[in-house]
């Protein structure tokens, strides 16, 4: 369980490992508004951080979307790991690497959910093969050729997030959801 979900994060981080590079380069399109042009993700002077939270939520959009929670992201990672394009890209593979892991782990526990609820076999005897299913598609969805797009765009970090907390989300609903269900299943 838990080595091949370290080993399908691990395959996304590999695959992607090139957006890691120091010689990334922001693109000439939104990466401009959002990283090097923006004044929000600029240096933090000494003692300037909750001037520069008050900033953030209080800021109009830029390209159209409001967005204070991965502002503070950006800023945060530009703090710790300079404005460059790989610390964004290589955030949004570490996102995306955990996301699919999550991803496995909801489709597992919805799986043993859906046959408890329903009168089936009770989740150990539905757990190896639920587990190889949601690795599978997880490793799928991981390395697919449609998420080369946004992991190497940096100005897509928000929707790693967003997928992270939207999987969070539905993994708190399943916990949720089995805390209600009786110690057996209906006959």
């Amino acid at each position: 369980g838990r080595l091949l979900e370290a080993a399908a994060a691990a395959t996304v981080v590999v695959v992607f490992a090139e957006l890691f590079s120091k010689d990334r380069v922001f693109d000439t399109g939104d990466d401009e508004a959002n990283y090097q042009g923006n004044p929000l993700l600029q240096p933090v002077p000494p003692g300037g951080l909750w001037q520069r939270t008050a900033d953030i939520v209080a800021a109009d959009s830029i390209i159209g979307v409001w967005e204070p929670a991965a502002l503070l992201l950006k800023l945060g990672l530009a703090e710790l790991f300079g404005l460059q394009a790989r610390t964004f890209t290589g955030t949004g593979v570490v996102l995306h690497s955990v996301s699919c892991v999550l991803a496995a782990r909801v489709g597992v526990e919805a799986h043993q959910l859906f046959a408890l609820a329903s009168g089936g076999a009770p989740p150990d005897s539905v757990g190896t093969v639920s587990a190889w299913h949601a690795l599978a598609a997880a490793a799928l969805l991981g390395i697919h050729p449609l998420r080369v797009e946004p992991l190497a765009w940096a100005s897509a970090l928000p929707y790693h997030f967003a997928t992270l907390f939207a999987l969070l989300a539905g993994a708190c609903h399943l916990c949720h959801r089995a805390a209600r269900l009786p110690a057996t299943a209906p006959s």
